[in-house]
């Protein structure tokens, strides 16, 4: 076989591995309890920090969602945010950032949600990741709303200001108790 027949027939067989047969869905689970981790339907919380307020659009999706400062320590960062609120208050986001996780994702901070501000949850999503290359995985996503100060309303993903663990395979959610302070539970 002449060489320039295998250089095409790799690089066909690299971008089906890398692009082909794959997918991203997401389900809307908010009924089903066990997957709700530490958190439940309606729970209220207060936020212990200035936390950023994010524009996400990843797999075809635009959202918002919170995270804490990039100094903050948190493993399991999901979106990529400037080091501090004086970083982006100042201007320096460029070079004073911390990658996430998503990194691929585009991530316009918007603005940051002042420490005090209450939040609810109030929808739990399943969001199924598919490649014939990497597999599948699944992680679940809890959201809350925003109740006070100038983004009332506003829906939020809580993955960067939640700890998470492993339940069956699947990464599941919990508060943050360093960022996040129970107001009130839910029977």
């Amino acid at each position: 076989m002449p060489f320039n027949s295998i250089k095409l027939i790799t690089t066909i067989l690299i971008a089906i591995a890398l692009c082909g047969c794959s997918g991203v869905s997401q389900e809307d689970i908010t009924s089903e309890l066990k997957f709700w981790g530490g958190y439940k339907y309606g729970d209220t919380y207060t936020l212990r920090e200035n936390i950023f307020l994010l524009n996400i659009i990843l797999d075809g999706q635009t959202y918002y969602a919170l995270s804490p400062e990039g100094g903050f320590k948190k493993i399991d960062r999901y979106y990529s945010v400037p080091m501090s609120i004086k970083d982006y208050k100042d201007g320096h986001i460029a070079k004073n950032t911390v990658t996430g996780r998503y990194y691929q994702a585009r991530t316009e901070v918007i603005d940051f949600v002042k420490k005090g501000t209450s939040i609810e949850c109030v929808k739990l999503l399943k969001k199924l990741s598919k490649s014939w290359f990497f597999g599948e995985t699944a992680r679940i996503v809890v959201f809350a709303k925003i109740i006070d100060g100038p983004h009332a309303g506003l829906e939020v993903d809580l993955s960067d200001i939640s700890k998470i663990r492993v339940v069956d395979d699947i990464k599941i959610n919990w508060p943050n108790d360093n960022l996040l302070i129970l107001n009130k539970t839910t029977p």
